[in-house]
C-alpha cells in the first residue's frame, strides 16, 4: 500500500475513534437524577453492633447504630418489591402503601447479612411509618472477647432532591 494511502487511513482511523469516544465520554445525569421519577427512599441500615438497646424494653434506634452502620439507599414507589445486596447483606422486598391519611406502608422482606461465617437471617411483615426507623432483625451472643452484636434496619422517606 503506498505510504499517502496508509497515511490518510491512519488519520481516517485516528478521527473516528476520537468521534466515537467523545459520543460515549459526554457528561450524562447523575446518579440522583434516575432517583427523581421515584417517590421513595428506601433506606437500609446494618452492622456489627445493636440496632436497638437490648436491656430496655425499647423500639428505638440507637443514635450509635445509625452513625456506625452502612447505608444502602434504594428508590422505591408506594407499591413496589425488588432485591438489593452489598457487602454481606441481602434482601427481597415488597412495599404496599395503607390507604388512610399518614404515610404507612406494608413491609414485606426476607434477608440476611453473613459476616466472616456467621450468617444472620430474617423474614416478616411490619407496618412502617414514613421517616421512622424500624429494626427488621439483629442478634446478640457473648464469645471469649465479650459481646457481639448485629443490627439491621430499614426505613422510608420521601425523595428529597
Amino acid at each position: 500500500m503506498p505510504r499517502l494511502i496508509r497515511d490518510a487511513w491512519v488519520v481516517v482511523g485516528a478521527t473516528a475513534i476520537g468521534a466515537f469516544s467523545q459520543v460515549f465520554a459526554a457528561p450524562g445525569p447523575t446518579p440522583g437524577a434516575y432517583l427523581s421519577s421515584k417517590p421513595l427512599v428506601l433506606e437500609v441500615r446494618y452492622c456489627e453492633c445493636a440496632a436497638t438497646d437490648l436491656s430496655r424494653a425499647s423500639d428505638a434506634v440507637l443514635p450509635s447504630f445509625l452513625e456506625t452502620s452502612k447505608l444502602l439507599k434504594v428508590g422505591a414507589f408506594g407499591e413496589d418489591e425488588g432485591f438489593v445486596s452489598s457487602d454481606g447483606f441481602s434482601m427481597g422486598y415488597g412495599i404496599k402503601q395503607i390507604e388512610g391519611g399518614r404515610a404507612r406502608f406494608l413491609f414485606t422482606y426476607s434477608a440476611e447479612y453473613t459476616i466472616d461465617a456467621d450468617m444472620n437471617a430474617g423474614h416478616g411483615e411490619l407496618l412502617v411509618n414514613e421517616g421512622q426507623w424500624v429494626q427488621l432483625f439483629g442478634s446478640s451472643h457473648t464469645t471469649n472477647t465479650g459481646a457481639e452484636y448485629t443490627g439491621v434496619a430499614i426505613r422510608l422517606v420521601k425523595t428529597d432532591l
